[in-house]
């Protein structure tokens, strides 16, 4: 029987897997709706992601009751967000938050082997509950400050669709001889998510990070529209380090004091993980929101387990827990 059960959920897991390859191929990363996306909106996500996102969001900030009217003291860093793709908060007071996150992040990774991709990370995506155990303080981590921030952007409620905590590392030698080798699951070319655009990311430094540990490096929005609107472009070839586009844009280093937070639309903004040097890493805390219609619930961490949007299903508020 339990030999029976493991062949059926095996094979039901290969289906899945091609299933969401095709369904990538033929319609999320379809040449065309790429292209389209290129043109029409400057970015790597695809017409689709674009349209969606933006009727999403407009379905959100319609349906919110009692829809927060932003104050003085959000209205600049708000206008740059929504302006640049991007925006630095320096002044969250996360108490002893992040010190205990450090250190059962630390715990964690002496437990768990590194992967090839040289990224280490434990997500709720799937499943929250064993991330939570673990790592309590991530739910403290989004303050009310941020709360407010949040719903303050987007003119409507959020939704958390999964939380991040990662740790990269330096690429061993006999990797980075490898032409074909691309670090951190590709994510260290110059990308888009690929998400519906109404959806962002905000980034927690858990750790003090100088340009020795690999920062992630943002494009803005405006620049990245420049980038992508003058050719066809694919970010496993186009998007390698060092390509000419760093010399097009100015670069974003996200470093900063263990604290910093960065808010950003990683479907409007081409950005990547850099290497650290030898003997360093880089830790991140990762929140990916995306607008709501209802208030988020107190005990959100239990429905943080989604994967990004990617389709029409994003209307219609139908979200995947897998690939």
């Amino acid at each position: 029987m339990q030999m029976t059960g493991s062949g059926t959920s095996n094979k039901a897991s290969i289906f899945h897997r091609y299933k969401n390859a095709i369904l990538r191929r033929l319609y999320y990363r379809n040449p065309i709706n790429i292209y389209l996306g290129q043109k029409i909106y400057g970015n790597d996500s695809g017409c689709l992601a674009n349209v969606i996102g933006r009727l999403a969001l407009k379905k959100d900030q319609l349906l919110s009751v009692n829809s927060p009217v932003i104050p003085n003291i959000y209205s600049t860093a708000i206008r740059q967000l929504k302006e640049n793709g991007w925006v630095r908060l320096n002044n969250i007071d996360f108490g002893e938050k992040l010190t205990l996150l450090r250190n059962k992040l630390d715990a964690y990774c002496l437990n768990n082997e590194i992967p090839d991709s040289q990224r280490l990370e434990a997500s709720t995506i799937g499943g929250s509950e064993q991330f939570f155990i673990q790592f309590p303080e991530v739910k403290e981590v989004l303050t009310d400050e941020l709360q407010d921030f949040i719903r303050q952007y987007y003119g409507a409620h959020f939704k958390i669709l999964n939380v991040h905590l990662y740790r990269i590392y330096p690429v061993p030698e006999d990797l980075a001889q490898n032409a074909d080798y691309r670090p951190y699951g590709a994510t260290g070319c110059w990308h888009n998510d690929g998400s519906t655009v109404e959806s962002i990311k905000f980034f927690v430094l858990i750790n003090d990070v100088d340009e020795t540990q690999g920062p992630m490096h943002v494009i803005s929005s405006d620049d990245t529209t420049k980038i992508i609107r003058n050719k066809y472009y694919r970010f496993m070839s186009d998007g390698l380090p060092g390509s000419p586009i760093e010399q097009q844009a100015d670069v974003i280093k996200f470093t900063g004091q263990a604290g910093t937070v960065l808010f950003a639309n990683p479907n409007t903004c081409l950005h990547r993980a850099s290497i650290p040097s030898s003997g360093k890493s880089r830790d991140m805390l990762v929140f990916y929101l995306t607008s709501s219609s209802k208030p988020l619930e107190k005990n959100w961490e239990t429905d943080a387990i989604y994967q990004q949007c990617l389709g029409i299903s994003r209307l219609f508020n139908i979200y995947r827990k897998h690939q």
